[in-house]
């Protein structure tokens, strides 16, 4: 499993959510669920690479909204796509609402 410190690198100044940190513990493992929940639906995960964490933020009901990318093989070295996961994790970060595709 690919830890989240590999994932990615959590700068706490882009952390903030009016004027206030958000929560360091419950973020990461919002994000960390974001992730698993991500490497469980997706058949293809092991084509998947260079993950990056693009965006966190929380809503006024706690629930976090968190978007991930990450490049997919293509035929050739040179025809790699990006694509982006829009992902809507409970207040707890431990459960997964929602999944869309970003379209850039």
């Amino acid at each position: 499993m690919i830890s989240l410190t590999t994932l990615v690198k959590i700068d706490i100044l882009s952390l903030r959510q009016k004027g206030k940190y958000m929560a360091i513990p419950v973020t990461k493992t919002a994000v960390e669920t974001a992730f698993n929940y991500l490497k469980e639906v997706s058949p293809n995960f092991g084509d998947f690479s260079n993950f990056r964490l693009e965006e966190v933020t929380v809503s006024k009901s706690g629930d976090f909204s968190i978007t991930l990318s990450y490049d997919t093989k293509g035929e050739f070295t040179f025809d790699r796509k990006r694509e982006y996961k829009d992902f809507k994790v409970d207040k707890t970060g431990k459960t997964v609402l929602s999944m869309k595709i970003r379209k850039i």
